[in-house]
C-alpha cells in the first residue's frame, strides 16, 4: 500500500505540468479518488475470486467494481477460434481469439501463466521477474473503466480482467479483434516509393501519438517492435494501433530496435521513453522500405556509418534505401529526429514536432488521473 507521503509525491509531479487552478482543483480530487482506486484494484488482486461471475464484469460494462478486481473464467462459455503469438522467453503472454459461444462475436485475450506474473505484483517483486508485466495489466483494466471518458484511442487493449480457476492463469480480455501485426502488415505493403510511403506516414503518426500517450503517464514501453504493434478495425472500419507486451517483453542483445546508448554500454536492455522513440524510428524505416536500417545498433557497415557520418548522411547514402525511396518530407523529418544517436536531442526533436502528429501538449484530464496510478503502481512493486 503506498503511504501519503508517496501518494503526494506522484500527485506533485502531475500537477507541475498543470497551468489552470482549476485543472489543478479538480485533478486533486480526481488523483485522489483515483488512489483509492489504485489500493481497491491491490486488495482485489488478494480478493476470493470464487464468487465473482463473468456475467458481473462483461467487456465493456463500466460497471466493474470491487470487491474482487478479477471475474472466473468461464470456459464453457468462449472458444478457442486462433492463436496469434505463443509465450516464449521474450513474450509473457499468450495472445489470442476467442468467440463467444451464446453471441457468436469475437474478441482478443491476452492470457499470462501464473509463472509469469505471480498472481500478485508482490509475488511478482518477491520471485525477481523480468520486466513489469503487472504495468500492462493495470493499464488495460485502467482504460476498460475509462472508455466513456476517452477522447483518442487509448493506446493499449482496454481489457476486462479474468482468472482462470484451473490454470490460476490471469486473463486480459477485450472487445477489440485484433487483425495482424505490424510485421505482417508491412510484407502487405507495396513497392518502396511514394504510395507506401505516404501511407506508411500515417501508421508512424498512430504509432507516435500511442507511444506519446503511454509516456503522458509516466510510463514506457520498453520493447517496442513489429511484432508488438497490433492492428484493429475501429468502428468506422479503419485501422488502429494497440500496443502490447508494454513493459513485458525482454529486449534481446542483438537487434535492431536497440537504443544506441543502450548498445554502447552493452546492456541487455533499456527501458527509457528515449529508448521507445528510436524503437519508433526503426518500425517507420521498415514501413517505409520493408527493410530494417541496420542489423544490430552495436556492429555492421551500416550501423557504423550512421554513427560516423550522422543519421541525416545516413538516410540519403546511395546504399541506405530511403536514398533511393520517394518519400514525404515529414517522413524524413520524422525519422532523422526519431532516430538521432544522442538521446536527449532525439526527445527535444521529437517533441517539437508533435504538431507533425497531432499529439497533445499535454495529457487530457482524464488521462492523469491514469498517469499517477501507473507512477504508483510502479512505486509500489519498487521498479
Amino acid at each position: 500500500r503506498l503511504g501519503a507521503a508517496s501518494r503526494f509525491q506522484a500527485l506533485l509531479c502531475c500537477l507541475r505540468q498543470q497551468n489552470s487552478r482549476r485543472e489543478i482543483f479538480e485533478f486533486m480530487m480526481f488523483a485522489l479518488k483515483g488512489s483509492a482506486r489504485l489500493d481497491a484494484f491491490v486488495d482485489g488482486l488478494h480478493s476470493d475470486d470464487s464468487t465473482r461471475s463473468t456475467d458481473s464484469a462483461q467487456m465493456g460494462d463500466s460497471r466493474f467494481s470491487f470487491p474482487g478486481v478479477f471475474s472466473s473464467w468461464d470456459s464453457g462459455s468462449f472458444k478457442l477460434v486462433k492463436v496469434l503469438h505463443k509465450a516464449t522467453e521474450s513474450w509473457s503472454s499468450h495472445l489470442e481469439i476467442y468467440e463467444d459461444i451464446d453471441q457468436g462475436t469475437l474478441f482478443t485475450v491476452k492470457r499470462f501463466p501464473k509463472n509469469t506474473v505471480f498472481g500478485t505484483p508482490e509475488e511478482f517483486k518477491k520471485h525477481g521477474g523480468e520486466g513489469n508485466p503487472w504495468q500492462e495489466i493495470f493499464l488495460g483494466w485502467e482504460f476498460q473503466r475509462m472508455q466513456s471518458l476517452l477522447k483518442a484511442p487509448a493506446p493499449v487493449l482496454p481489457a476486462a480482467m479474468f482468472r482462470d480457476k484451473d490454470s490460476r492463469d490471469i486473463i486480459l480480455a477485450s472487445e477489440k479483434v485484433l487483425e495482424m501485426d505490424l510485421a505482417e502488415y508491412c510484407q502487405m505493403m507495396g513497392e518502396p516509393g511514394l504510395a507506401r510511403s505516404t501511407q506508411a506516414l500515417s501508421i508512424l503518426k498512430a504509432l507516435l501519438r500511442s507511444v506519446m500517450a503511454l509516456h503522458a503517464m509516466d510510463a514506457h514501453h520498453g520493447s517496442i517492435r513489429t511484432e508488438t504493434i497490433w492492428l484493429h478495425r475501429n468502428s468506422d472500419s479503419d485501422w488502429e494501433l494497440s500496443l502490447t507486451n508494454i513493459g513485458t517483453a525482454l529486449s534481446l542483445k542483438a537487434n535492431p530496435y536497440q537504443a544506441p546508448e543502450a548498445a554502447e554500454q552493452s546492456l541487455g536492455k533499456i527501458a527509457t521513453q528515449a529508448a521507445d522513440l528510436f524503437a519508433c524510428g526503426v518500425v517507420g524505416f521498415a514501413l517505409a522500405t520493408g527493410r530494417f536500417p541496420w542489423f544490430s545498433t552495436g556492429a555492421g557497415r551500416s550501423f557504423k556509418y550512421a554513427k560516423d557520418n550522422g543519421i541525416r548522411r545516413f538516410l540519403r547514402h546511395s546504399y541506405c534505401p530511403t536514398s533511393k525511396c520517394e518519400m514525404p518530407h515529414d517522413y524524413r523529418l520524422l525519422l532523422e529526429s526519431l532516430l538521432h544517436f544522442d538521446p536527449a536531442e532525439r526527445v527535444m526533436k521529437c517533441h517539437k514536432l508533435r504538431f507533425l502528429i497531432k499529439a497533445p501538449e499535454q495529457a487530457p484530464l482524464e488521462f492523469l488521473n491514469s498517469r499517477c496510478l501507473a507512477g504508483q503502481l510502479s512505486a509500489l512493486m519498487g521498479f
